[in-house]
């Protein structure tokens, strides 16, 4: 029968259109995800990108914070470091008569050095002792004498020293020795034993001394202007 046959036929390709339009379903479904696949990592891609720049961006910013940071310390250091040695270079010795001028800048610590050891002289005298066996205590009281006989040229040197120092130890900068020693490399070995009985005077050294031992500013101390070789270990043991 013709209709029955009709009939098959139709059922026939209406299955294996229904059939194809599924296949093209679930290839367009498929397509679909891949394209979203590809585009979710492009989006990956382009947001680890704008994250890398980001990164970049920060780092770069921390550099050049960190460069400003010892751009500006420098500018101070070496401002403090000019006064200092302006302060230094305008110290001068006078003769207490005719006013002539013994000495004047670093020159001035030799001087001071002469007349440290004369006081600790007079001091260690009345303990019955020669100066190269002076006792600690008596030493330091030569030492008090000298320095109030110089204080309106030694404070004013000192403080700015103390400061200086001060001022490398509270910065940012991760090499503050460096300036530590930059200073060092100018102190004179007159300078040095100054500092090292200044440290050693428990009244007025306390604070400086923090800063010779932190910066190990006696390095370089020329013992054998130490007045008494003991002194070096006493100095080691005071607290």
């Amino acid at each position: 029968d013709s209709a029955g046959y009709l009939g098959n036929i139709g059922s026939f390709i209406g299955g294996v259109v229904g059939a194809l339009w599924s296949l093209v379903s679930v290839l367009l479904f498929y397509v679909t995800l891949r394209l979203q696949q590809k585009e979710i990592t492009l989006q990956r891609h382009e947001l680890e990108m704008t994250r890398d720049e980001i990164r970049g961006q920060k780092e770069q910013m921390v550099l050049q914070n960190q460069t400003l940071v010892q751009q500006n310390f420098e500018n101070t250091f070496f401002h403090l470091l000019k006064l200092h040695n302006n302060l230094v270079r305008a110290l001068d010795l006078r003769d207490d008569q005719s006013r002539a001028v013994l000495a004047d800048g670093r020159a001035c610590f030799l001087m001071y050095y002469k007349r440290l050891e004369t006081y600790v002289v007079l001091s260690s005298q009345k303990t019955g002792l020669a100066i190269d066996k002076a006792d600690i205590d008596s030493t330091i009281g030569g030492y008090v004498q000298f320095f109030e006989s110089n204080r309106n040229n030694l404070e004013n040197y000192f403080r700015s020293l103390y400061q200086l120092f001060r001022f490398v130890d509270r910065s940012d900068v991760t090499i503050s020795s460096s300036y530590a020693q930059f200073i060092l490399a100018q102190l004179s070995s007159h300078e040095l034993i100054i500092l090292f009985y200044a440290g050693l005077n428990k009244t007025d050294g306390i604070k400086l001394k923090y800063y010779i031992e932190k910066f190990n500013l006696l390095q370089n101390l020329d013992t054998n202007l130490v007045f008494n070789q003991a002194h070096i270990q006493a100095y080691a043991n005071q607290n």
